[in-house]
């Protein structure tokens, strides 16, 4: 019987099979429920079959299921899927044009007064000339860009201008003779904050499109962009990570209040992916499942190896759990486009949010590295995205076809092998225990002890006797002190990837006694309690069965390549967990109290980034300085780039260069705050905070941003030495 039709089924729309009608016959042969199964396996290789159905009278086509049906898909998974509301209805649009967003694509060559009218508009979001804001200002922001080019010889990059008494940003991008715009409000994101999310949008279209032209031309791909852009802007105005067609129409403009404004943005929009970081041992177990699937060493598999050729190469591949980058073997470049198309589609989202029993995603791509390649000649080889999902952890593997595999073919398809190996290695490093693991360290806040704002009281007193630097007592032999202080080289940088174990921290005695009632210690041990090896979520609402004997991912958790291993897995797993069973999170700094707000981190030549990931402080004081801290690291991260972009100049272009010779050797920046304490109930009190960066080139560029309570160490040279490396002055 019709119990249903998915959710891309033509027989849905179509309208003539309903729900309740009966399967009669299959190619003119009797069908009952003893020879199903035999009559089926008849027709596995064949691409036409005739379905003869009895129909059930005076019934209408239903568009859900029965009621007896059990839906476990949630709200977003199912406008996900399957939108309720048609994004490109007009009532949709007609509500996206009443707010100042929107892109548009421009040809400049027909821009002359006897071309016919909007000949120059090659794409447009939303879908309507007369109701799009910039399509009808168009011909402002094509003249500034001219004029501005004319006198300077430099092309414009941001306007801002009031519409309906709001401040909105255009961004300028120039391709050629094209000149694309995109438009957003100042209350969802500041000048630069828009730059930012406007080259997130072209990387986007690079990697998925190949060429932002090709994307915004062609008539295969408009569909697809229009629902991206919809999706897009409905997630900035409703200021969600996500938002459903249904919540977009539900969403009131005009109510916008202080509650709902949104807050400065910085880790969310830099060329990096949030990384969570593992214990040395599950690094490298993970660091093993990934090469031994990149390997593809099928030999023993194979009795004549020489006689055939791969369909794919498998280039690279990274690892993630709830979003967070375990582990990585793809250039920074991909894995941050990676990342990023994830995010756009909703996979990151949906890992975060809830468990899912199985995904599979098959897409091509273009990389950063052979877009070039592609353009200026005809290359064979053809780059395709394999993503696996299973609970919260997601596999993702760059493959390859063409080139010293099997010529690629057009629309290709994923091999089924190549997937059944992929979703092997993935129960592989599940089974080892590493999403437990992975899952402990996320509900400690990634492992880094954050302080909460409290008022400072005799700040005098507090510190009196602990010494400008606060180690006037260790555990440490007399000498030993001289080597933390001289045994480090000055030029010797150590990436604060790398956690003190309890070695190296003696320079904090007793740290995690040191806590006032007000602080997370407490929180972070009781959620670390109700962590168990037999449940890895984080949200107990969401439940799934993982080891139900229907599940199609368990199949291959056996007869894969990689499940043939000789060592025990169980050792290796009761190792790993064993491991977590005192975990507590580092404290960064030095001393006796914890004054440590938040950090961050970013490594431009790894494409991570490394910072607290989940702070659950109740502090409406906390929220005002990490708000704070977030732009002032937008100010500070301008003043390193011209320092980079200084040191690169050759010497004979120095001279001539127009940038402020003050601002060129900039490594190190700091501001002195000072702010209310505003807790409900809370005297009048005011606290006073640092917020630091910190610019390293060795071994490679990158930069750390922190912010602290003021009291030690004063020196910004010695705050961004003790909070991000594993030395003391």
């Amino acid at each position: 019987m019709i119990a249903g039709f998915s959710y891309d089924s033509k027989a849905k729309h179509d309208r003539n099979i309903k729900i309740g009608d009966w399967l009669k016959t299959i190619n003119n042969m009797e069908v009952n429920v003893h020879n199903l199964d035999d009559i089926l396996q008849k027709f596995i290789n064949h691409n036409e079959v005739l379905l003869t159905l009895q129909r059930v009278a005076a019934t209408e086509v239903t568009k859900e299921p029965p009621i007896n049906t059990l839906n476990l898909e949630s709200a977003f998974v199912q406008d996900l899927l399957n939108p309720k509301i048609d994004p490109d209805s007009p009532v949709v649009l007609q509500k996206l044009c009443g707010y100042p967003v929107g892109l548009i694509y421009i040809n400049t060559d027909k821009l002359d007064e006897n071309n016919k009218a909007n000949e120059d508009l090659i794409y447009y979001f939303p879908k309507s000339v007369q109701k799009n804001l910039l399509c009808q200002s168009r011909g402002m922001f094509i003249t500034l860009h001219h004029l501005l080019h004319d006198i300077t010889a430099t092309f414009s990059r941001v306007s801002s201008l009031m519409y309906k008494e709001k401040l909105v940003h255009v961004v300028y991008t120039k391709l050629q003779n094209h000149l694309l715009l995109f438009m957003l409000p100042d209350e969802r994101a500041s000048v630069k904050e828009v730059v930012l999310m406007n080259n997130q949008v072209l990387s986007y279209l690079d990697f998925t499109y190949q060429r932002i032209h090709d994307a915004l031309t062609l008539k295969r791909h408009i569909e697809q962009i229009d629902s991206f852009l919809f999706r897009y802007f409905a997630r900035v105005i409703c200021n969600t990570d996500w938002a459903t067609t249904e919540q977009f129409m539900e969403y009131q403009f005009d109510q916008i209040t202080s509650n709902n404004a949104s807050v400065c943005l910085f880790e969310d929009l830099m060329p990096v992916v949030p990384t969570l970081k593992l214990p040395d041992e599950a690094v490298t177990q993970v660091d093993e499942a990934l090469s031994e699937l990149e390997a593809s060493d099928y030999r023993e598999w194979n009795e004549d190896p020489l006689d055939c050729q791969r369909l794919f190469t498998i280039l690279g591949s990274a690892l993630f759990h709830s979003g967070y980058l375990l582990h990585s073997h793809l250039m920074d470049c991909d894995l941050v486009n990676i990342y990023n198309f994830c995010k756009f589609q909703g996979i990151i989202h949906l890992s975060r949010t809830e468990p899912v029993k199985s995904l599979v995603l098959w897409k091509e791509v273009f990389l950063s590295n052979s877009t070039e390649t592609s353009n200026n000649s005809q290359s064979e080889e053809r780059k395709y995205l394999l993503a696996i999902g299973n609970g919260k952890d997601l596999l993702v593997a760059i493959m390859e076809a063409g080139g010293a595999t099997e010529p690629p073919e057009d629309n290709m398809g994923p091999d089924a092998f190549y997937v059944e190996e992929v979703q092997a290695t993935l129960a592989h490093i599940q089974e080892l225990g590493l999403n437990i693991v992975a899952e402990r360290i996320l509900t400690s806040n990634g492992g880094y002890a954050i302080a909460n704002p409290m008022p400072q009281i005799n700040k005098k007193k507090d510190w009196k006797g602990m010494g400008s630097l606060g180690f006037t007592k260790t555990n440490l032999p007399q000498n030993s002190s001289k080597e933390c202080t001289s045994g480090t080289k000055k030029n010797e940088v150590i990436s604060i990837l790398k956690r003190r174990n309890s070695e190296q921290n003696v320079l904090n005695e007793e740290p995690y006694e040191a806590y006032s009632e007000g602080s997370e210690s407490q929180c972070y041990s009781e959620a670390l309690s109700e962590i168990s090896d037999e449940s890895s979520s984080r949200n107990p609402n969401l439940r799934y069965d993982s080891n139900d004997e229907d599940s199609d991912f368990d199949d291959y958790r056996e007869g894969s390549q990689i499940s043939g291993s000789s060592y025990d897995l169980s050792e290796v797993r009761q190792l790993l967990l064993s491991d977590l069973g005192e975990y507590q999170p580092v404290q960064l700094t030095s001393g006796r109290q914890n004054v440590l707000y938040h950090f961050v981190q970013f490594e431009t030549a790894e494409g991570i980034l490394v910072c607290p990931l989940e702070c659950h402080l109740q502090s409406n004081t906390y929220d005002l300085i990490l708000n704070n801290f977030r732009r002032c690291c937008q100010n500070i991260h301008e003043i390193f780039e011209n320092t980079q972009r200084f040191k690169k100049l050759p010497a004979k272009d120095i001279a001539k260069s127009l940038m402020n010779k003050s601002l060129i050797a900039i490594t190190e920046y700091g501001m002195l705050f000072e702010c209310p304490f505003i807790e409900k109930d809370a005297r009048k009190a005011k606290i006073t905070y640092w917020v630091i960066g910190k610019l390293f080139y060795e071994p490679y560029p990158r930069e750390l941003f922190v912010c602290y309570q003021d009291g030690i160490p004063q020196n910004l040279a010695d705050l961004a030495f003790k909070i991000g490396l594993n030395c003391s002055l």
